[in-house]
C-alpha cells in the first residue's frame, strides 16, 4: 500500500469543496465528514502533521451540520430556563407551605392558651357555684350548667391540642423531616 502525503491546505481543499457542494445544493450535506476524505487522508509522515490536518478537518465539520449545534444549544438553554422556573416555583411552593403551617402552628398555640385562661376561670366559677349551693344561695341547676360550661371548654382545650400537633406535624412535614 502506498502512503500519501497530505498537506494542511490539501485538508482544507477537499473539506471547502464539500462546503461548496453542500452550500450550491448540488450534494446533500453529510451529517460526519465523508469516509472517502478520511480514507485519502494517510499520512506516513509525522504525528504532528497528521493532527494539523484533521484538525482542520474537525474546525470545519460544523458546516455540514446545518445548523444542528446551534438549534441543540438553543434547546439546552431552553430546558436550563425550564429547569430554573420549575425549581424557582418548587422553593415557593414550600416557602408557602412552610407558612401556613407555622401559620396553623400560631393560631392554635394562641387558642389553646385563650382556652386554658377559660378553663382555669370556669373552674373558679364552678367552686364557687358549688360553694353558693353549699350555703343556700345556689341551686343545683346551676352547678350543673356550670359543670356542663367546664367540660365543654375541656373538649374545646382538647380539639385545640390536637390542632397544635397536626399543625406540628404539617410543619415538619413542609421542611422535609420526619418527627418519629
Amino acid at each position: 500500500m502506498r502512503h500519501q502525503k497530505v498537506t494542511y491546505w490539501g485538508v482544507l481543499l477537499c473539506t471547502l469543496f464539500y462546503a461548496l457542494a453542500y452550500l450550491t445544493g448540488c450534494q446533500p450535506a453529510p451529517r460526519t465528514m465523508p469516509a472517502a476524505v478520511y480514507k485519502t487522508l494517510i499520512v506516513s509522515t509525522s504525528d504532528c502533521t497528521l493532527q494539523r490536518e484533521f484538525a482542520a478537518a474537525s474546525v470545519l465539520q460544523p458546516i455540514f451540520n446545518r445548523g444542528q449545534l446551534t438549534t441543540n444549544l438553543k434547546i439546552a438553554r431552553a430546558r436550563q430556563e425550564e429547569a430554573l422556573i420549575q425549581f424557582r416555583q418548587t422553593v415557593l411552593t414550600a416557602g408557602n407551605e412552610v407558612n401556613d403551617a407555622l401559620a396553623d402552628l400560631q393560631s392554635a398555640r394562641t387558642t389553646g392558651e385563650l382556652e386554658r385562661e377559660q378553663v382555669a376561670r370556669l373552674e373558679a366559677t364552678l367552686s364557687d357555684t358549688e360553694a353558693q349551693m353549699r350555703y343556700g344561695s345556689g341551686n343545683a341547676l346551676q352547678v350543673l350548667t356550670a359543670r356542663q360550661s367546664l367540660l365543654n371548654a375541656q373538649l374545646g382545650q382538647l380539639n385545640t391540642g390536637y390542632k397544635e400537633l397536626a399543625a406540628y406535624i404539617k410543619l415538619c412535614a413542609a421542611l422535609g423531616g420526619h418527627i418519629w
